[in-house]
């Protein structure tokens, strides 16, 4: 596979590629997924849904919203911080997502606000416990189904974050803040999750 980037239309979607071989986790996918998933809802963003697509976990917005820059590098710093194996290859889609929409210079600053702040999040219990319970869900209704609507993980993870203080805090007066210095080449709008 020459890239793990998923684009539909000129929506990037997360995805966890199910073609590497089973580690020790048995929800791996839904664990990946649900880390974008959770610090796509602290900053305010709604779950379309998330399907099992070929060999891979997608998991797509509500249109026209754009994954952020910590959604996207969330699994990775969740899982140096929790000591959880992965391979470049299973954050690679991401990592290209953030390089096509942000200046180079740009990158490494964007990279460590965002790594700062969810290395805070992720001590919030209500984050944590809610990374727990969707993952587990979410692999459940993936093999038995081999899709979840998000209307049903908002239900089952809101009440959960609700709780968080960290819940929309990078939200300013009802708008969403903009990301620092985004790509001439890409419109805000276009900015955009890969899978992980």
């Amino acid at each position: 596979m020459a890239s793990d980037a998923v684009e539909f239309g000129m929506t990037y979607i997360t995805g966890h590629d199910r073609s590497q071989p089973p580690k020790e986790s048995p929800i791996e996918g839904g664990l990946h997924e649900a880390i974008h998933i959770i610090v796509a809802r602290l900053d305010g963003l709604d779950v379309a849904n998330v399907v099992e697509h070929e060999d891979r976990i997608l998991t797509s917005l509500v249109e026209p919203q754009r994954f952020t820059p910590a959604a996207l590098i969330a699994p990775e710093v969740f899982m140096i911080i929790n000591n959880i194996a992965f391979t470049d290859q299973s954050v690679s889609g991401d990592r290209n997502a953030i390089a096509e929409c942000f200046r180079p210079e740009a990158i490494a600053e964007i990279r460590r606000a965002n790594w700062e702040w969810l290395e805070i999040v992720f001590q919030c219990p209500h984050v944590l416990s809610a990374i727990n319970i969707l993952s587990v869900r979410l692999d459940e209704e993936l093999r038995e189904h081999g899709e979840m609507d998000g209307a049903v993980i908002h239900q089952i993870i809101d009440p959960i974050l609700a709780h968080s203080p960290h819940k929309e805090t990078r939200q300013l007066d009802g708008q969403r803040r903009a990301s620092p210095i985004l790509s001439p080449s890409r419109p805000a709008q276009d900015v955009g999750a890969a899978r992980v």
